[in-house]
């Protein structure tokens, strides 16, 4: 038994045995690449992302297409950071979304929703 003047353990909240369907998707995501633009928090900077989406929901995912890359092998184990311009310019095949803020987790599918 733990008195008033003992301090006792940190006990973290177990999950809830209620089932979490409601966040989970009723589909099978289906991801296409495309390229992403936003910027961070409340700055101006606008930064290109390659990533993915699914074309069903929207739902953003990580880079599916090993071939296309942000950073460029120069020598050995050098690399180097393309430009926003560079990586705009390798990908000109790719969907293009303006997410605004580059945390957000889904892409804008219809222009409504904008």
């Amino acid at each position: 038994m733990i008195t008033d003047d003992e301090v006792g353990k940190y006990k973290k909240k177990a999950d809830s045995n209620i089932s979490k369907s409601k966040a989970k998707s009723k589909h099978k995501h289906i991801y296409k690449s495309c390229l992403i633009t936003g910027s961070f928090g409340n700055t101006n900077l606008q930064h290109v992302s390659i990533a993915s989406y699914c074309t069903i929901c929207g739902k953003i995912g990580g880079n599916i297409d090993p071939t296309r890359d942000v950073v460029e092998h120069v020598s050995g184990k050098h690399l180097r950071m393309l430009s926003k311009e560079e990586i705009l310019e390798q990908n000109k095949d790719l969907e293009i979304f303006d997410i605004g803020n580059m945390f957000a987790k889904y892409v804008p599918l219809n222009k409504e929703e904008k």
